[in-house]
């Protein structure tokens, strides 16, 4: 339905702003409070991997989605 789609996109994007967060703080101390070069380096080092598991994790809710097997329609 669309409101589980929503909240599944709600919680895939708190899942990637808790990696972010995360990793923009560790910079932030590694650089001495250097504000844009933490920023900067946590783009480089984490955009990758929050892109490629947000695309698998999408690909799997589709997958899901569009499956026709017994036990998936009886669980929606």
């Amino acid at each position: 339905t669309p409101v589980d789609s929503l909240d599944t996109m709600i919680i895939m994007g708190l899942e990637d702003s808790v990696h972010i967060v995360d990793r923009y703080r560790e910079e932030l101390r590694q650089r001495a409070g250097d504000r844009v070069e933490a920023l900067r380096a946590t783009v480089k080092t984490i955009a990758l991997a929050c892109f490629i598991t947000s695309v698998t994790n999408a690909v799997g809710i589709a997958a899901l989605v569009t499956a026709h097997t017994a036990e998936l329609r009886r669980s929606r």
